[in-house]
């Protein structure tokens, strides 16, 4: 039942902090009629009788007030009621992105790329009105939010971003004496100079929102495993995941954007929010990418679905993990932790080859320059080796010496005898000055000869060609490297049916299945395949993906752990030791 607070209905409680709690409210002389919704944000009881939070909580709502744009949840007004701070404030009917990403990834899915960058571009749209933002006398306020994390970003169910909850943002004008001294907000999302000691600046924003973005593409944390309070006290190892390597399938630009937002260098990053929007920009039209509101919109409704024990979807901050449905708009984590290793270090063998390319051309075009002319003179004044009639070749004395040779029958030897020319010298006999003897020619009937022995062959019924198997097994390859998929499954079941127990044709069917998502047929495959041979570590890698892909994470680390032991030195053997260090 609603409740009474002043003039408002307190409806269902749609979420709670460590420092208030949401309601879902109305306005009007009775709950059943109302002019419209709004959400009542309440200091928590126990922290009504402490100055400094109230003071904290009044603050969120004199910043807020200040600034109007449609990215930026709007607050009405604020004050006490019966001796309890509040803020009255627009009514989300969505969810906040901390649940969304949560919830995929949960379900080993992630956000679609295109949708990633559509609600940072948003955010970076809010982050440049605060930052710009200035009094009615026209002083900057100069605020930073500090706390831009995705619980913070909510996305409606009309495909609108906006970004909330001032509670700990700074301001100019507001800020007290001992206000620098004290790091507020998430450390997580906190660069790492802040962390260090370094003033807190509006680069921090853009920081934060940049560490929202990796989450969004690669369904995993910036600093993967490091706690808050490590954090704070400077004992964590910051080691981040390059963001192409946690998400191979981003575009080579888009990561480049976001490694150089994520710098350990402050002086590299992009220094206000809509620099990092130009670029975001510059990525879309590159690849013609297209999104609008709507399917940011059917994305989240696909994605959240219907809130646990029957409660609509209104409301964001009130969703779990647990009542999220399959959504249909599905990006899943296709790329397997053996894949990813695997792609990383095709790419990385390239760049070893290309860098010996770069500096082979560039000392080949030096070489040219400075040794070139000397080289083209010399040749000139080289001795110049002519073929006589006789198929012999002999060096031309004339040449050598640098001389001029005239047209006439020794020159036109070059290109062939002369017409009614002879032999100077005996057919038996080289020349004097002979450097080397043309090779002769093969007669084209050896030619002849030898496609008429492989028809002979042909007609004796030798079988010169590999047997059905490896031709299946040959096809099925080929299909798989081409990414058909089906067509190779197809082909890996063939060669099964012909020698069921090879272990080759297991696992190439094992890896086709687990491309096409069919994880239980997968697993069945790497299974037999350990049956036929139980040491075959590349056979425990393999089924180590398919039951990570199944979120079996423990059975997963057990295969990975049986593929090392199995063979401690081996190339499945390191790939297997890379995934334990991230898992």
């Amino acid at each position: 039942m609603a409740t009474r607070f002043g003039r408002f209905w307190l409806h269902e409680r749609v979420g709670i902090g460590g420092m208030a709690e949401v309601y879902r409210a109305t306005i009007g002389p009775d709950p059943e009629t109302y002019s419209f919704e709004l959400a009542i944000k309440r200091l928590l009881p126990q922290l009504q009788k402490d100055p400094a939070q109230v003071d904290m909580f009044v603050t969120e709502a004199d910043v807020a007030k200040l600034l109007r744009h449609p990215n930026i949840v709007q607050v009405y007004e604020a004050g006490t009621i019966e001796g309890e701070a509040y803020i009255a404030m627009e009514y989300i009917v969505g969810h906040d992105l901390g649940s969304l990403i949560e919830g995929l990834r949960k379900r080993r899915l992630r956000f679609p790329s295109d949708l990633a960058v559509y609600v940072a571009m948003h955010v970076l749209r809010a982050l440049d009105y605060i930052h710009a933002a200035s009094s009615a006398s026209g002083e900057p306020l100069e605020i930073v939010h500090r706390d831009v994390t995705p619980s913070n970003i909510y996305l409606t169910s009309r495909g609108e971003v906006k970004l909330g909850d001032f509670g700990v943002a700074r301001v100019k004008f507001l800020e007290g004496f001992d206000e620098a001294r004290f790091l507020k907000g998430k450390a997580a999302y906190m660069p790492p100079e802040v962390l260090g000691g370094a003033p807190v600046t509006q680069a921090v924003d853009l920081w934060s929102l940049s560490v929202t973005l990796y989450e969004m593409l690669t369904a995993r944390r910036l600093f993967e495993g490091q706690s808050e309070e490590d954090l704070m006290a400077g004992r964590a190892k910051l080691r981040m995941v390059p963001v192409r390597d946690a998400n191979p399938d981003l575009s080579s630009k888009l990561a480049r954007v976001v490694q150089r937002a994520l710098s350990v260098r402050p002086r590299r990053r992009p220094r206000e929010a809509a620099e990092l929007y130009r670029e975001l920009k510059l990525h879309m039209l590159g690849e013609g990418i297209s999104v609008d509101g709507q399917a940011l919109a059917r994305f989240v409704a696909d994605t959240a679905g219907e809130l646990p024990g029957g409660a609509s979807a209104r409301g964001g901050a009130a969703g779990t993990a647990d009542g999220f449905a399959t959504p249909s708009y599905q990006v899943p984590l296709n790329v397997t932790p053996t894949q990813r290793f695997e792609i990383v270090r095709r790419r990385r063998r390239l760049v070893g080859p290309l860098v010996a390319l770069g500096v082979a051309v560039v000392v080949g075009a030096a070489g040219y320059v400075v040794f070139g002319r000397a080289f083209l003179a010399r040749l000139r004044g080289a001795p110049a080796i002519v073929v006589t009639s006789s198929g012999d070749a002999a060096v031309d004395s004339g040449a050598a010496r640098g001389a001029s040779v005239e047209p006439g029958p020794a020159s036109a030897a070059a290109s062939g005898p002369a017409p009614g020319s002879a032999s100077t010298q005996p057919s038996g006999e080289a020349p004097a000055g002979d450097v080397a003897r043309a090779r002769p020619a093969v007669p084209d009937e050896f030619a002849i000869e030898f496609s008429e022995d492989l028809g002979a062959d042909a007609d004796l019924g030798l079988d010169r060609g590999p047997p059905r198997y490896a031709n299946l097994m040959r096809k099925a390859r080929g299909f798989a490297k081409h990414k058909k998929y089906a067509a190779a499954d197809d082909a890996f079941r063939e060669a099964l049916a012909l020698r069921p127990k090879q272990v080759p044709a297991l696992l190439g069917r094992a890896n086709a299945l687990l491309e096409l998502r069919r994880y239980q047929d997968a697993e069945q495959m790497a299974r037999g395949a350990i049956l036929q041979k139980p040491k075959n570590a590349r056979a425990y890698l393999l089924l180590g993906d398919v039951l990570w892909v199944q979120g079996k994470d423990a059975m997963a680390r057990q295969a990975y752990q049986k593929c090392v032991d199995l063979e401690p030195l081996g190339k499945p053997a390191r790939t297997a030791k890379r995934i334990l260090g991230t898992l």
